[in-house]
């Protein structure tokens, strides 16, 4: 039996051609190209994802996504220690998660359901805030900076004495910084070239 998918890295750049601008972008693109395989009878849809570079950098908010609008594609993620899984074990693998106190996720809503979400990942006294993303309709309304800020009186209220995050640009950085955080070191990419620049 042969199966057909697709393999995703989700990669994103502000350079002027570029059709993914922005992680938000690459998210929701991703949802897209999930779906429309799905429709089109594709048997999985896979997303590596990297926490330093801009590529997708936060699997459960997307993959729950994924599984929320398709209904029997295989969804699965090479970024942590499950190959493939059905929307179901994703599900009860971020349940579990949360009932542990491992995964701490907010969100705001409108009539039309999740408009910014984001949640924090805490060990011992040390969280990291990962996946704050607003749908493009619901931004400039400050979501992002209250959402955050509510995750990190979360952090705090369970005895968290370091709280860190990674901006994805200097937009985003500004962000925050209003919230409280300050600047203390960069993460990059480096991509390997050849002598003709290829």
């Amino acid at each position: 039996m042969k199966c057909i998918g697709f393999l995703s890295f989700g990669h994103w750049s502000d350079f002027p051609h570029s059709q993914v601008r922005s992680a938000s972008d690459a998210l929701l693109q991703s949802i897209e190209l999930a779906v429309a395989a799905g429709e089109l009878g594709a048997d999985g849809a896979y997303f590596r994802v990297h926490h330093f570079a801009r590529q997708l950098a936060s699997p459960f908010p997307l993959l729950a996504a994924v599984g929320a609008r398709t209904a029997r594609i295989e969804i699965g993620t090479a970024v942590i220690d499950m190959q493939a899984a059905t929307s179901t074990a994703i599900a009860e693998f971020q349940r579990t998660r949360a009932r542990d106190g491992l995964s701490i996720s907010y969100a705001a809503f409108d009539e039309g359901g999740p408009i910014c979400v984001g949640t924090h990942q805490p060990v011992g006294d040390v969280t990291e805030i990962v996946g704050v993303a607003t749908l493009p309709a619901a931004r400039q309304r400050g979501l992002a900076v209250a959402l955050t800020s509510a995750l990190v009186a979360d952090a705090r209220t369970r005895g968290v004495e370091t709280v860190f995050l990674s901006a994805g640009s200097e937009d985003v950085a500004r962000i925050y910084e209003r919230v409280g955080f300050r600047r203390t070191g960069s993460a990059g990419a480096a991509e390997l070239f050849t002598s003709a620049g290829q």
